[in-house]
């Protein structure tokens, strides 16, 4: 642009303008799973949004701008237990707000019991969680026994056949069979 200065004399100024560009957050927050065994992994995605000027995507666990875990439009986690992810654009123009996405851990339950075939007492064995009660059908569908979680059961009274254990848990229930042989 030119100027004219009072003493009617001619200036050229040259302006060089820079201007920088704001992020705008992620919409939403992909998991290649989100209910998880413990120790597996799952890769995070952030959806949407755009990097401004000198911005990278930051990921944080459990809390908008707690615990840094990694930077990048995406992030493989390693899962040691329940957890929400988090993750914002942070650069030199302006810093998002975060999106999230909860990763939640299956509990593995195992649960097994001997001898099979029984005649008096069967004994119990479980990993991880406990069931609630433990039940036996006969083959007809008619529950016979109804017990609290114990670590063993008497069985003396049932004839020999085929039975159906079932362990009730809170939120499942896991069905084994029984053969009793008097």
């Amino acid at each position: 642009h030119t100027f004219t200065n009072v003493s009617g004399c001619d200036s050229v100024v040259t302006l060089h303008l820079t201007i920088n560009t704001s992020s705008v957050a992620g919409l939403s927050v992909s998991a290649t799973d989100s209910v998880v065994s413990y120790g597996s992994n799952t890769t995070l995605t952030v959806n949407g949004g755009s990097l401004g000027i000198g911005a990278s995507w930051k990921w944080y666990k459990d809390s908008c701008g707690g615990t840094s875990i990694g930077s990048g439009s995406s992030i493989t986690v390693t899962i040691d237990g329940n957890a929400t992810y988090y993750v914002r654009a942070e650069g030199t123009c302006n810093t998002t707000n975060c999106v999230s996405k909860a990763i939640n851990l299956v509990e593995e339950i195992g649960i097994s019991f001997y001898p099979n075939p029984a005649s008096n007492i069967i004994h119990f064995s479980t990993k991880g969680k406990n069931p609630n009660a433990v039940e036996i059908y006969n083959v007809m569908g008619q529950r016979l026994i109804v017990s609290n979680w114990k670590t063993e059961m008497n069985i003396a009274q049932l004839s020999r056949g085929n039975y159906f254990i079932k362990y009730v848990y809170a939120d499942r229930t896991i069905t084994q069979k029984l053969i009793v042989g008097n």
